[in-house]
């Protein structure tokens, strides 16, 4: 999986910590970017906190989830994740970046729903 297929496609991209960026979306007029693209394990999350849809931001810069994933395609569809799912993650993921040990609760609530 190649996270930089999706980034070389992305206007005003930077790296916001270890395996997070921040780019404009190309599903809506962005000026500021407001999405983010996380690897974690062998994933590739993306959110648009304007709230367009993963499959929309790829298809908006000519992508489907096989050009980001080519080795687990037919592996894993889609999911559907709630918003405070996603905002847990997100803060998770800060806190780690941080240096900050999170507590056995959010770790196990972590693991789970990255294993969706």
């Amino acid at each position: 999986m190649n996270v930089n297929i999706l980034l070389d496609r992305l206007e005003k991209v930077r790296n916001s910590s270890r395996d997070r960026w921040v780019a404009c979306c190309p599903a809506h007029q962005d000026k500021s970017p407001s999405l983010q693209i996380s690897q974690v394990n062998d994933r590739i999350l993306i959110h648009c906190f304007a709230g367009c849809g993963a499959i929309d931001v790829l298809e908006s810069v000519g992508l489907d989830f096989s050009a980001i994933c080519p080795d687990n395609i037919g592996q894993y569809k889609p999911i559907m994740v709630k918003q405070e799912d996603e905002i847990f993650i997100n803060v998770y993921m800060a806190k780690r970046s941080n240096g900050e040990i999170p507590n056995e609760a959010e770790k196990l609530k972590y693991k789970r729903l990255v294993s969706r």
